[in-house]
């Protein structure tokens, strides 16, 4: 963790340091602007430390975005600019390192219906020289122990 705090640190640095007037007509960034993007940075840090790459990727999205509206008003130079958006898409890259996105988990397979067949076991072979037993079915009708009217 101490190596993203220090990460966005050396960017906030770098990127700083080149801002201000250098000749260009490149006015110098207020108290004001500086402490947004500190905070845009420090809310960058506390979603990568807690392992929060959407929330670490929105933070330094509203950073890049600050980066050049102060580019387009004059308050950042080109180089200054380039540096801290560099310097954005190293540390949300580290970041994405760091904590990958777990893979998906396999779809289960889904288990057919049981047929018929599938509901009942198979019944255990028979030992050698066994036969296999009939059923006995109902006996139903004459000539089978049953008296009907007339049959005395």
């Amino acid at each position: 963790m101490r190596a993203k705090r220090t990460g966005i640190a050396l960017l906030l640095a770098a990127g700083l340091a080149g801002c201000g007037s250098s000749g260009d007509n490149t006015q110098a960034l207020t108290r004001r602007q500086v402490q947004g993007l500190v905070t845009q940075l420090e809310t960058a840090r506390a979603a990568a430390a807690a392992r929060n790459v959407a929330g670490t990727k929105l933070a330094l999205e509203k950073f890049r975005a600050s980066v050049a509206r102060l580019r387009r008003d004059g308050a950042l130079t080109d180089d200054a600019a380039r540096t801290l958006r560099i310097g954005a898409a190293r540390v949300l890259a580290r970041v994405e390192i760091d904590n990958p996105t777990p893979a998906p988990a396999p779809a289960p397979t889904p288990t057919p219906a049981p047929t018929a067949t599938q509901t009942a076991p198979a019944p255990a072979p028979l030992p050698p020289g066994q036969k296999k037993k009939h059923e006995e079915k109902p006996k139903h009708g004459k000539g089978h122990g049953n008296k009907h009217e007339g049959d005395d």
